[in-house]
């Protein structure tokens, strides 16, 4: 797969993706959620997630079934971006990840254009792979399934894409976390397909569907990501779908969650960071049994702009003590 981007500053860009198989183009791509590739955009240090939209769709006497696939994207900040790259050949839906980094005038706040390194993989691979961005240390979490007396944290699956659909187009949830607008049916079907599992074996962390033990159905989410495996540090984020709020559930899946990377893992350090405003999840880092720091001016975003942070922890030796 070669990469090839388009960079015009302040402007969207123009990424196009040439599939090939043992060095042959590959023109017989099969449509896969109305397009013949879909492309997710990860942000380096916050994972804000942006979802890419293809050019062209298949029928409409334009669009090639490959090799080459198209998407139109704006960057909003300047810095790296992970990318994992979603088709369909011969019945399989296959991923490939890479990192492209934007470019820009120091201190503009407008969108950037997308310039991508020298990326080059061999063949169609079936599973994300990190090839210009190894794991640190070559380590990963175990996908794992954790359990509380009302919650079952388990990897995602296509059956959450809806309810992740939901949750993530909610306001509430809009409001603190820079996720894409609108956040569509496709996005949220990569991020309970692909992406999120890619996150666990690039190394970053590991991302849990959170559902209720009864009915089985998604009540949120709860991960770790930005890990660091030298250091044994990570930061924990979650978020709650609308209807299963107010019953103190991310609490409970973040503690689930910390003993077993602080116990389990022998990690050293968890950090949980919300915005000043978001009094629920400062609530909820409490509930837990997180540790209130102090404050990070100015260290976060959302869709309203720059935002004051919150920094909570989680040390072993809290869990020894209690």
């Amino acid at each position: 797969m070669r990469l090839a981007g388009t960079p015009v500053a302040g402007r969207p860009a123009t990424l196009t993706v040439t599939v090939t198989e043992d060095g042959h183009p590959v023109g017989d791509l099969q449509p896969y959620l109305g397009a013949y590739g879909h492309l997710v955009a990860l942000r380096a240090g916050d994972l804000a997630y942006l979802h890419v939209h293809p050019s062209g769709e298949p029928g409409d006497g334009t669009t090639k079934p490959g090799p080459e696939v198209s998407f139109t994207v704006t960057a909003p900040t300047a810095g790296g971006y992970r990318l994992f790259f979603d088709f369909q050949h011969e019945g399989k839906v296959r991923t490939v990840a890479f990192t492209v980094h934007t470019t820009g005038t120091r201190g503009f706040r407008g969108p950037r254009a997308l310039r991508a390194r020298g990326v080059h993989t061999a063949g169609l691979l079936h599973s994300a792979a990190p090839h210009d961005h190894p794991r640190t240390d070559g380590r990963m979490f175990p996908e794992t399934v954790l359990h509380t007396d009302r919650l079952v944290l388990r990897p995602f699956t296509a059956a959450d894409a809806q309810d992740t659909q939901a949750s993530c187009a909610d306001a509430l949830t809009q409001r603190w976390l820079p996720l894409p607008r609108p956040y569509t049916l496709a996005a949220a079907t990569a991020w309970c397909t692909s992406v999120s599992h890619s996150l666990r074996e690039s190394g970053d962390g590991i991302h849990f569907a959170v559902t209720d033990t009864r009915t089985e159905r998604l009540m949120g989410t709860v991960g770790l990501k930005k890990t660091d495996w030298r250091g044994l540090t990570s930061e924990v984020g979650y978020w709650v779908s609308p209807w299963a709020r107010g019953h103190g559930i991310a609490a409970e899946a973040t503690r689930a969650l910390a003993r077993w990377a602080l116990t389990d893992h022998r990690f050293e350090r968890l950090e949980l960071r919300a915005a000043t405003a978001n009094t629920a999840s400062r609530k909820t880092a409490l509930a837990a049994g997180f540790h209130h720091e102090g404050i990070l001016r100015n260290a976060g975003f959302v869709h309203d702009g720059r935002v004051d942070l919150v920094l909570f922890s989680l040390v072993a030796d809290d869990l020894r003590g209690s």
